[in-house]
This record gives C-alpha cells, structure tokens and sequence, in this order.
C-alpha cells in the first residue's frame, strides 16, 4: 500500500521530536510493507490551528488529486492530525469517504472511520482540546504570579540582564546597554530622529539588540522608536496585555487583562 506520514509537534511540546515521529512512521510502514510516497509536516503548530497549517492543508489537497498518491495516512496517534472536535472529525469523513485509511503507528490500530467511531474521534479531539486549554490556564496563572512579584516573564530587555536569585530570575541593569539607553532619551528629546540615532550607532559599531534567533542585526528606526516608548524604561513592567486563543480553526490575539509591577529602583537606575 502507499502511505502518507503526517508529522506534528507543538512548540510546547518538549518529549518528542518530528524526527522521532518519522522515524517510527517509517519503521511501522517498512514492518508492514508499506511504500511512503508522501510526508507531510507541522512543525510548531498547535493542533488547534487549521486555517495555518500548511502540512495539514497539502495532505487536503492531495486528498483530493487524481491519481491520489497514497491510500493510508500514518500518525503516531490520532491528535497529530488535530486538537478539534468539529474539524477533526470532518477531516476524517473526508479521508473516509475518499476510501483511505488512518492508522496510528504507536498502537497499530487503524482508526474506524464509521459513526460511532467518528463520535468517539470527537470525544478524543474535544477532550484534548480541553486539555490544552487548562495548560494555558495554568501557565498563564504562573506567570503573572512571577508578574506580580516583580520577575522575569519574558525574555532579555535591552538595557538589563536576567539574573537568577532564589525566588526566580530579576532583571538587573547592565551598565552598558544603560548608558545607550539614557543616550537615546536624551538625544531624542534634543530633537534627533529615529534613523539618525539607528545610523549614529551603527556607524559607532555599537552592539545592537540580540534578534529573536539570539544574534545580533543591526540598529534600525523602529527599533529606537521601540525602545523610546518602552514603559519598562521609566518604571513600568506590563504584563498581560493581549493574549491568543483560536476562531473558526486560526490563532486569533486579544486584549486581555492588564497586570502591571513597579520596579521603581531598577527603573530609576537605568534612567537617571
């Protein structure tokens, strides 16, 4: 038989890597002799997301090709494919009425794909679903308990170093990222703009701040104008402001409720 493999692990997921899940997959098909003429991915995509999960939307598309390439679709269980009572579901009568079959290599079984099996799918998909939602509940109450204690929540900001202490990680001013930040206020209430204090810096090879893959770029105006508008820099740490949850199968951000700490000492330090 010719098999798709479909692959998924969230960013949250720590205990198992897509390469791991493909190479069970392959292991399963070769014991069963199987020949995989199709690999489909979702690498840091939640099972609750389906209008932006483009592995997920290809193994759709390929559903429904003449000649389908493949007549089995191989998961390691069955909320790979999805964390969604209604979506999942639908996915699965599609492939059902498309005459493929679902099997979870972890366990061997193929997944039935009549009514009553269909309901149970539901029932799994609804249920993980809750699940993730209690994690984000859950994480989301820790961190804006270290919020509300004045800790780190989040990662590195210009001007400070994340320092562990027995309570958890503070920031603490880094004098020298400090003495950049005082020179930008003042520079920029004396009436430079934005590119002229990104080309001055740059120009004076001054360290920029570290991109979000952890090296560093270049100085560019938004990032001044960032920077120049950050509370945090005059005694504000706001935490909370917006948050994500998913619509119609598409992550989605909100406003959600406002906690804000005052750490006047650090902030002061920094500014003066």
């Amino acid at each position: 038989m010719r098999a798709a493999l479909y692959l998924r692990v969230s960013t949250d997921e720590r205990s198992v890597s897509i390469e791991a899940q493909e190479s069970g997959a392959r292991a399963w098909c070769d014991a069963h002799g199987h020949a995989v003429t199709a690999t489909y991915r979702d690498e840091g995509v939640s099972g609750a997301e389906w209008s932006a999960r483009p592995g997920v939307l290809q193994l759709r598309a390929d559903l429904d090709a003449r000649p389908r390439p493949w007549d089995v679709v191989v998961v390691r269980d069955l909320d790979r494919l999805g964390r969604d009572g209604v979506r999942l579901p639908l996915l699965l009568s599609d492939l059902r009425d498309e005459g493929v079959s679902v099997v979870e290599w972890s366990t061997g079984r193929a997944v039935e794909l009549d009514g009553m099996s269909l309901l149970v799918a539901q029932i799994r998909a609804t249920l993980a679903s809750a699940e993730r939602e209690q994690i984000a509940h859950r994480t989301r109450t820790a961190l804006e308990q270290r919020a509300g204690r004045g800790l780190v929540t989040g990662g590195r900001v210009y001007g400070y170093r994340n320092v562990r202490s027995p309570d958890g990680v503070r920031y603490e001013v880094d004098e020298a990222e400090a003495a950049i930040v005082r020179e930008l206020f003042e520079r920029h209430a004396d009436g430079e703009s934005c590119r002229a204090l990104a080309h001055d810096l740059n120009a004076r090879g001054v360290p920029p701040p570290r991109g979000e893959g952890g090296g560093e770029t270049a100085w560019s105006p938004s990032t001044v104008h960032a920077m120049l508008r950050r509370e945090r820099y005059r005694g504000v740490a706001t935490w909370g402001r917006t948050g994500a949850t998913y619509r119609r199968g598409a992550r989605s951000e909100e406003h959600t409720s406002e906690l804000q700490s005052r750490q006047y000492l650090v902030c002061r330090l920094l500014l003066e």
